[in-house]
């Protein structure tokens, strides 16, 4: 069988190699490679996107569907440093909001299927405050969960910056 690539190249079509041994640790690696990317890819958009971008790639009729936040969510954030942290977040109707890190705050609805939420950690050691993360996210709706983007700002006990931190973060319904 021949494909035509977006170059107009053509080229067989991969077919499953036969064989005791045929399918190599490579071939199984660059399958499991495209069907990630095939998942993920159409993502990333809306992940690096600000919340007016991310909107507008999202279909008016799906975010429709998701309009509102409100309820607990399984939020997983990755930092730019790679650090990934999974909390359960809950957006409540009254415009708080809150996890299960101890962290609160509060969200607003920014337009159709998206809002904003700023959330306050506070990390203790030993009874004393070691730690205080200011984290502000912007969101969109879609397909029953959302991806928002947006800063970790961190600062020691004494209240001195200690960085920020770009954080994307990706929320299913728990």
């Amino acid at each position: 069988m021949m494909r035509t690539s977006r170059t107009g190249t053509r080229a067989a079509a991969a077919s499953p190699p036969t064989g005791a041994g045929a399918w190599t640790t490579a071939g199984r690696l660059g399958t499991v490679a495209l069907a990630v990317a095939l998942v993920v890819a159409p993502l990333a958009g809306v992940a690096s996107a600000h919340t007016e971008r991310t909107a507008a790639t999202v279909p008016a009729a799906v975010r429709a569907a998701d309009a509102s936040p409100v309820g607990p969510w399984k939020l997983k954030a990755t930092g730019d440093d790679g650090n990934v942290i999974e909390t359960v977040t809950t957006f409540h109707a009254d415009g708080t909001a809150g996890n299960n890190k101890g962290g609160t705050g509060t969200w607003t609805a920014t337009g159709r299927g998206t809002f904003s939420y700023q959330i306050t950690e506070l990390i203790h050691e030993g009874g004393q405050l070691v730690l205080r993360i200011e984290i502000e996210q912007e969101a969109a709706l879609a397909c029953g969960g959302f991806i928002s983007e947006g800063t970790a700002r961190s600062y020691d006990a004494s209240g001195a910056f200690l960085g920020t931190t770009l954080v994307t973060a990706v929320g299913t319904r728990a």
